[in-house]
């Protein structure tokens, strides 16, 4: 998790703007089933490094060092990335997701326990093990997901001097040069079987947060999904993960602060 929490550095310059109330226009749409590419839009600030390709990115919070093999590349302390897809001229690229057979054990949790991965990590968002979650089938496993600093994982992640990065995946595109809530942001999902998960009613607790909901309902294979952000004052009451079906995802870069 250090490794990952480092990759994310360059987003901390905005994280103490983020997560106002949700933008109707960034809610999550009905459950589209899953999907094998997601096409996304590049936008990066005005002077920064060239960006040539964007992948998926999951993440193994045991670091287990599975060697991989076929559509999947072991990135390094936890990371597992998807095929790389280059950006054409206009910014555009379709990332094209892993096949399942080929994803680490590692990057997978039972179905209940999807968003506990990163319990007691810092620098993430997690609901607590205890959570009650009601599940449809209790011997599925879903791609571990959480939100770190404020991106989501798993997570489109970018080539840019030399190096992969991560990305912050919206519905809109940000004006990268000045502080903003952030409302909402996409994220993908893998379940090895159809499976729906939902929180009790009233949500569940866990970090960062007031309270978690959760309404899942995912097709075998890969589901794009949201989160959605609302506060009361300073404080974060709620985080909302829902399937999403955004009509655009633009993948938002960020310059390292130092």
């Amino acid at each position: 998790m250090k490794h990952l929490a480092k990759l994310l550095a360059p987003v901390l310059i905005i994280a103490l703007a983020a997560c106002g109330g949700p933008a109707p226009d960034e809610t999550p749409n009905p459950p589209p089933g899953s999907i094998n590419s997601q096409e996304v839009q590049l936008n990066v600030p005005a002077g920064h490094a060239d960006v040539t390709q964007a992948r998926i990115v999951l993440w193994d919070p045991a670091d287990s060092e599975v060697p991989t093999s076929g559509t999947v590349t072991m990135m390094g302390e936890g990371l597992y990335g998807g095929p790389p897809s280059s950006f054409d001229a206009s910014g555009t690229a379709t990332v094209v997701l892993p096949n399942g057979a080929d994803l680490p054990a590692g990057v997978l949790s039972e179905a209940a326990l999807f968003m506990s991965a990163a319990e007691g990590m810092p620098f993430t968002y997690y609901i607590d093990s205890s959570c009650d979650m009601q599940v449809s089938d209790a011997a599925a496993r879903v791609s571990n997901t959480t939100i770190a600093l404020i991106v989501g994982m798993p997570n489109i992640f970018v080539y840019t001097s030399g190096e992969w990065s991560p990305s912050l995946a919206t519905a809109t595109s940000l004006d990268l040069d000045v502080e903003q809530d952030i409302h909402a942001m996409a994220t993908w999902i893998y379940a090895d079987k159809d499976v729906t998960i939902a929180t009790p009613a009233g949500g569940c607790s866990g970090s960062g947060a007031a309270a978690y909901v959760v309404d899942l309902s995912l097709a075998e294979g890969w589901n794009p999904a949201g989160f959605t952000f609302a506060r009361v004052g300073d404080n974060l009451s709620e985080i909302k993960l829902q399937n999403g079906n955004f009509e655009s995802v633009f993948v938002n870069v960020f310059d390292d602060p130092e």
